[in-house]
């Protein structure tokens, strides 16, 4: 029990970083696009030059992709589910469990 509520903690912590960064690279690409610097480029780590408004662009193309994954994933377990003539919740407790 110890093990697992450890690897939720971690699993939690690791989202909460995750998403702050995420929340601080589209402030930081919103502040430079609203000052009028969205021609301006900045260096990543590799030291190519890349434009804020790629940046913005990726920050859109991400969610997109994520509801993408999650649609797919939704109509696999409903499609699942009337196959096996079970509800949604009873497919993803048996898929937890087996985990």
């Amino acid at each position: 029990m110890m093990r697992q509520r450890t690897r939720r903690v971690v699993i939690s912590v690791v989202f909460v970083l995750a998403m702050l960064g995420f929340v601080g690279f589209a402030l930081r690409i919103y502040m430079q696009i609203r000052s009028g610097h969205a021609t301006d480029t900045y260096e990543n780590v590799y030291g190519f030059h890349i434009p804020w408004s790629q940046a913005a662009g990726f920050l859109v193309s991400v969610p997109l992709v994520l509801l993408g994954i999650f649609a797919v994933r939704q109509w696999q377990l409903w499609r699942r589910s009337r196959q096996e003539g079970v509800s949604i919740r009873t497919i993803v407790k048996d898929l937890k469990r087996d985990s």
